[in-house]
């Protein structure tokens, strides 16, 4: 049987998420798909959080597979609002992927993200800051129970202040299982 790949569902690329795909990859040999929404951090856009447009000047593509539910050349979304999950549910039976990890839980895409994964029957992993305990209990308590938390507070910082990626593998296969991927599904 083939072992499909772990599938990161995002909005768009992200400067400190793609080193981390890569080093699954190549150092881990664990094969990454990410499925964005968008392209336009590759293309260019105006980040309300910077106050200024730009576009990155790092490779945030190479490495892993991407695949892309819009591109902005074709109308697709200009920002983390815009982006729609439309088609993510097909291309996920497509891909087939081993498991699937969701890096967040708004804007609404992550939200639409998530029932796609659930619908999918694929193990899911969930990886997100939350801000506060109230939200991590909120989050517990409605989460299913095969739920793993991570880590004792959300303060414990997610990347190193040197931006090393390499310190956020554990985050991302906080269980130490690497057979995952090696996992069957009903």
């Amino acid at each position: 049987m083939r072992v499909g790949p772990l599938v990161v569902v995002e909005t768009h690329p992200i400067q400190y998420h793609a080193p981390v795909y890569r080093i699954l990859q190549q150092s881990l040999a664990i094969p990454v798909t990410a499925i964005y929404g968008s392209d336009f951090s590759v293309m260019g856009y105006r980040d309300p959080e910077f106050g200024t447009a730009f576009a990155w000047d790092c490779d945030l593509l190479s490495g892993y597979t991407s695949l892309f539910l819009s591109r902005v050349r074709a109308a697709g979304a200009r920002t983390a609002a815009e982006v729609s999950a439309h088609g993510l549910g097909k291309l996920l039976q497509d891909v087939a992927p081993s498991a699937i990890l969701l890096v967040g839980y708004s804007p609404r895409f992550h939200q639409v993200a998530c029932y796609h994964s659930w619908r999918s029957g694929r193990p899911m992993i969930f990886r997100a800051r939350l801000r506060t305990m109230t939200e991590i209990a909120l989050q517990s308590k409605h989460g299913q129970e095969a739920a793993r938390w991570v880590g004792f507070t959300s303060r414990a910082p997610v990347y190193s202040t040197s931006g090393s990626a390499r310190t956020s593998i554990s985050n991302v296969l906080a269980t130490g299982k690497t057979d995952l991927f090696s996992l069957r599904t009903a």
